[in-house]
Formats: C-alpha cells, sequence, structure tokens
C-alpha cells in the first residue's frame, strides 16, 4: 500500500534539507501540514506535486530541435518509402496480369 503521509524527519531525508528549512517552507505556505496529527505530517500527494514542479525538461532547445529535425526527415523518408513500395507495387500487379496473358497464349 502506498503511503499517504510522510514525517517531517522522513522528508527532511527525501529532500535532503534540514529540519528547520521544512518548517520555513510549513510557515510561508509552501507546504501543507496535516491538522490531524500531533507530530508534524505532510501530504504525499503535495510532495509529489512540489517535486514533479522542479523536475527540468529533458530536452535543451538545441536537443528539442536536433530531434524535431530528425522526426520530419524521418518522415519525408517514410513518404518517400511509401512511394516507391506503391510504384513496385504496381509493376508487381502489371507483371502479374502481363504474365497470365503470356500464359493464356501458350496454352
Amino acid at each position: 500500500m502506498e503511503k499517504t503521509l510522510i514525517t517531517r524527519k522522513g522528508l527532511c531525508e527525501r529532500w535532503g534539507l534540514s529540519y528547520n528549512t521544512i518548517c520555513n517552507y510549513e510557515s510561508n505556505g509552501t507546504l501543507t501540514r496535516n491538522p490531524n496529527f500531533e507530530s508534524p505530517m505532510y501530504y504525499m500527494e503535495e510532495i509529489i506535486k512540489i517535486e514533479s514542479l522542479s523536475e527540468p525538461n529533458p530536452l535543451s532547445p538545441m536537443e528539442r530541435r536536433s530531434l524535431e529535425n530528425k522526426v520530419r526527415d524521418l518522415k519525408r523518408m517514410v513518404d518517400l518509402l511509401q512511394e516507391q513500395l506503391t510504384k513496385y507495387t504496381m509493376i508487381n500487379t502489371e507483371s502479374v496480369s502481363l504474365l497470365s496473358i503470356v500464359q493464356k497464349c501458350i496454352k
């Protein structure tokens, strides 16, 4: 079962922050303490949300542009290959048709 609350000590360890820093986050409204417990407990849902806000974008603008260019190039290649496949399919169909005609003439 997933934990829904975390202690202040657990949060200090999780975030690598001091006890006082966590208290400051609580007093300035960054963290909401669960009022139903004497010892400080915080909602895991809120902790996870805060953690997700600080995650950096995994792609730099240059990496993103590079990947977008690669996607564009790959789409062009797919279009070209589909076009060639269509031509080969038409040639194959014509060849089979001609073979059929030739076989009928031979018989």
